[in-house]
């Protein structure tokens, strides 16, 4: 199954990387759309380790895999049944960057109306 979606925690366990995810519906390149409302929970556990602050919370993280089993976790004091899922495939999508206005004329001389806006 392929599922993706914002991340909220990595946990590092002894052999293992769990990282919880908020799904979100996915585009048709299989990117996370940032602006759809959360449909859930899951956890993508890796094998090995999975350093944090390559993960960080609020990326977008894609990952195919096999569904392992259903854990119920608490979310504060509601028991929460999280999909876990193995990892076999993953894609840490990059940071959007911040859209820039475009800047037309770089310097007086590249103006149209120039010197006739006087």
């Amino acid at each position: 199954m392929r599922w993706g979606g914002t991340i909220v925690v990595v946990r590092n366990r002894k052999q293992t990387t769990e990282i919880e995810i908020l799904s979100r519906p996915l585009g048709s390149r299989g990117q996370p759309q940032r602006k759809e409302p959360g449909t859930g929970r899951f956890i993508a556990l890796l094998t090995g380790f999975a350093d944090p602050a390559e993960y960080p919370e609020q990326r977008l993280l894609t990952v195919t895999g096999r569904l392992k089993r259903v854990e119920t976790r608490p979310i504060g004091e509601y028991p929460y049944p999280y999909p876990v899922i193995a990892v076999e495939q993953s894609y840490l999508w990059p940071k959007p960057q911040p859209s820039v206005p475009p800047y037309f004329y770089p310097d007086p001389w590249h103006y149209p109306w120039y010197p006739w806006y006087w």
